[in-house]
């Protein structure tokens, strides 16, 4: 019998990696580990919707402010936001602040107290060949500082010493089960339902040729994308013909439902979010009506104003000597 080993789920790990030149601190052994957050963030509907009813409970009191829109939902999605400050000549006032999107910020070396020396900012970090970079100066209120400073905050995070995980850390593997079962299940209704089968090879093969056909059934078969896609085979005679049965037709939505409401319990518990007020962003996830209230005074207080109030101190103290 011919074994097949699937594809395991591999994570993106953050890890601090050094430039090339040595200069700065790369996220991530790829450099994408904020890319990946964003790819999580757009493709899991329920990932993202958490987010967004979270950011929208932090804009109270900063509606008419777009620059904590972007910083607030920055913090939320990477664990840290930046903002490019101008000083005025006496270095007494700041005469502009800019976000800087935290996902293209990079961070230089340390020095022999833990501080980051310089920050390193371009549009485009993919392109290695005349792409533009910034140096900035990290935030100082010293005179003799630098005017064109980057302020960066990152959340803490133990035994994480460059760049910060976002506070849902801890469920990005259910993230990504809920974006591959998503697109398993639309790639199931794009090809008619086709349903799981097992293979049945009738003829001989070398080692070679074994081989060869398990790259096939990797290629057409293996990955969320190919859920549901047509196997085509083609043999010598009808003795040679492969044998084709489905199976769990039956068990395929049970394994759907209970995949997905685990998911979806997990997805919140790693975001703090009750299960009782998932209804209000998950349809068919309906708790009981009478305890939302006592719920989400719960999660206002003990999740949403500690974000907020970590996020607001630093935001205000740059506010404060803003002309």
């Amino acid at each position: 019998m011919l074994n097949i080993n699937l594809e395991r789920m591999v994570l993106p790990e953050l890890r601090d990696v050094k430039s090339y030149n040595g200069n700065y601190y790369m996220p991530g052994e790829d450099g994408k580990w904020f890319e990946h957050l964003l790819k999580f963030y757009y493709s899991s509907s329920i990932h993202g919707a958490i987010i967004q009813n979270l950011h929208r409970r932090l804009q109270e009191g900063y509606e008419k402010d777009p620059l904590y829109y972007k910083i607030s939902l920055d913090y939320l999605i990477f664990g840290g936001y930046s903002m490019q400050v101008l000083w005025n000549l006496n270095h007494d006032k700041i005469v502009s602040l800019q976000q800087l999107d935290f996902s293209l910020v990079r961070c230089g070396l340390q020095d022999d107290f833990g501080n980051i020396s310089l920050f390193y900012y371009s549009n485009d970090w993919n392109k290695y060949n005349n792409r533009k970079i910034d140096v900035l100066s990290p935030y100082s209120e010293e005179k003799i500082s630098d005017d064109n400073q980057c302020f960066y905050f990152r959340r803490y995070n133990p035994g994480q010493e460059i760049y910060p995980k976002p506070y849902y850390f801890a469920g990005l593997k259910w993230v990504a089960t809920d974006i591959e079962l998503e697109s398993y299940y639309a790639n199931l209704v794009k090809n008619n339902f086709v349903a799981n089968t097992i293979l049945s090879v009738n003829s001989f093969m070398d080692e070679e040729k074994q081989v060869e056909f398990e790259k096939s059934l990797k290629k057409q078969f293996t990955g969320a994308d190919n859920a549901g896609t047509l196997l085509v085979m083609y043999n010598e005679s009808k003795d040679n013909a492969p044998t084709i049965e489905k199976f769990n037709n039956d068990e395929d939505d049970i394994k759907y439902r209970y995949i997905s409401d685990k998911m979806t319990e997990n997805i919140a518990i790693a975001h703090n979010l009750p299960t009782a007020l998932l209804g209000v962003l998950v349809p068919g996830k309906l708790g009981n009506a009478t305890d939302l209230p006592i719920y989400e005074d719960i999660y206002n207080k003990y999740v949403v104003q500690p974000l907020k109030d970590e996020l607001t101190t630093s935001y205000e103290k740059l506010k404060q000597k803003l002309v």
